[in-house]
C-alpha cells in the first residue's frame, strides 16, 4: 500500500459537503469520492509500500489532540459540576456547606485521604 497526494481539483475527485460535528466545532469532515482519479509517480509520498507506515504516523499525533480534548472536556465537566454542587441550596444551606462537599479525589494532584 502506498501514500498518495491528489490535487483537489483532479478529474474524479468529488467533495461531500462539510458535515458539522458535536463538540468538535472547528474541525468539519467530509466523504471524498475518488471515480477514475489518475494521479502520476510525482504523487507518491514517502516510499512505494509505505503507505501504512505514514497512515499510522499521521494517527498518532491525532490520537494525542483527541486524548487533551477528552481530558480537557472532563475538567470543563467536573468543575461545572463541583460549582453546581456548591451552589446548589438543599434544607436552607448551600451544597458547598454539606460534609464531604469538595473530597473528590480525582483531579486532585499529590491527593492522599483524609476525613471529610
Amino acid at each position: 500500500m502506498s501514500a498518495f497526494l491528489v490535487p483537489i481539483d483532479a478529474p474524479g475527485l468529488r467533495a461531500g459537503t462539510t458535515v458539522d460535528s458535536l463538540g468538535v466545532r472547528g474541525l468539519g469532515w467530509r466523504d471524498i469520492d475518488l471515480k477514475g482519479v489518475r494521479v502520476g509517480a510525482d504523487g507518491l509520498v514517502g516510499q512505494e509500500g509505505d503507505g501504512f507506515r505514514i497512515a499510522m504516523w499521521a494517527l498518532d499525533g491525532g490520537r494525542v489532540a483527541i486524548a487533551t480534548q477528552a481530558l480537557g472536556i472532563g475538567q470543563a465537566a467536573f468543575h461545572e459540576a463541583l460549582t453546581h454542587a456548591n451552589d446548589r441550596r438543599s434544607g436552607g444551606r448551600s451544597g458547598g456547606t454539606r460534609r464531604c462537599s469538595g473530597c473528590w479525589p480525582t483531579w486532585r494532584p499529590n491527593w492522599t485521604p483524609r476525613a471529610c
